[in-house]
């Protein structure tokens, strides 16, 4: 009677144990989806649709035309274009500054880290931290 008790003891932690290790820690979507939304930090604001972002700097704008798919880390790494801007008024002949650009991270829960970099010659554009359901904090150049 005990050695049954002890053996459904023994696999009812197993159990319990695999559940546990089933559900995880990660941090992606059920769809793999970084989740649609605004997103803000610290000189950025970013809107997540089913169709990719768009995102807003001080002095800049940028634009991922593609969802943005997570693995199962919550990491991602997409194409995009980002457009420097200036103080003043645009003129009609202004010269078109997009380049392109590449939008690589992670999420954790709530939070996303963001690297954004050019993709010709790989210049770094700058690192960013995001909260999910924030206003970004974006101080627009003059």
């Amino acid at each position: 009677m005990t050695s049954r008790r002890t053996a459904a003891a023994r696999l009812w932690t197993t159990g319990a144990i695999a559940v546990v290790c089933a559900c995880g820690t990660s941090p992606a979507a059920p769809d793999g989806l970084v989740a649609k939304g605004r997103w803000g930090g610290d000189h950025v604001t970013m809107d997540v649709t089913d169709a990719g972002a768009t995102l807003e700097f001080d002095c800049a704008h940028a634009r991922i035309a593609q969802p943005i798919l997570i693995d199962g880390g919550g990491r991602f790494n997409v194409p995009g274009t980002y457009t420097p801007e200036r103080g003043g008024p645009v003129r009609e002949n202004d010269d078109d500054r997009t380049i392109q650009a590449r939008f690589s991270g992670s999420v954790t829960g709530k939070t996303m880290a963001l690297d954004i970099a050019t993709v010709v010659g790989v210049q770094p554009i700058g690192t960013f931290s995001l909260e999910q359901g924030k206003a970004g904090r974006l101080l627009k150049c003059l």
